[in-house]
């Protein structure tokens, strides 16, 4: 009887939870940000991180291996934590931005890649409120 009751638990739990709880647990922001990161870094731009994603300061650094202080990698990486949109309007063009699901990138940037159930996607057609993150050239 014990058997019979706990199976759908133990399916349910291998199989469609991992899915369900990505979002959750930030499942793919880390890598998503590096290759961001990547991008702007390959042709000499920055990298502007919104505030509305979870830490995403210290995911990076935590994916790069980057040694503390934060504010000494940020600059040396050419990484900037924004939290207005003054601070986001002043990126330059091929600036790559991360921005959260519900932040409004600015106008003529381009999306990159989305960060969805845990997987980047790059040439998605669009951007879409349930994606983890959003990825923009400027």
């Amino acid at each position: 009887l014990v058997g019979l009751s706990a199976t759908p638990y133990f399916v349910d739990f291998f199989t469609a939870y991992p899915l369900r709880a990505a979002a959750a647990f930030d499942a793919g922001e880390a890598g998503a940000l590096q290759v961001a990161h990547e991008r702007a870094r390959a042709g000499g731009h920055w990298l502007y991180l919104s505030t509305s994603l979870d830490q995403p300061a210290i995911e990076l650094m935590w994916i790069e291996s980057a040694p503390p202080p934060q504010d000494s990698f940020l600059t040396g990486a050419r990484v900037k934590v924004v939290s207005t949109r003054p601070q986001l309007d002043a990126a330059h063009r091929g600036d790559v931005l991360a921005l959260g699901p519900r932040d409004v990138p600015p106008a003529g940037a381009r999306l990159l890649f989305v960060l969805r159930d845990g997987a980047v996607v790059w040439g998605a057609s669009g951007a879409a409120s349930s994606d983890q993150l959003h990825v923009y050239v400027d």
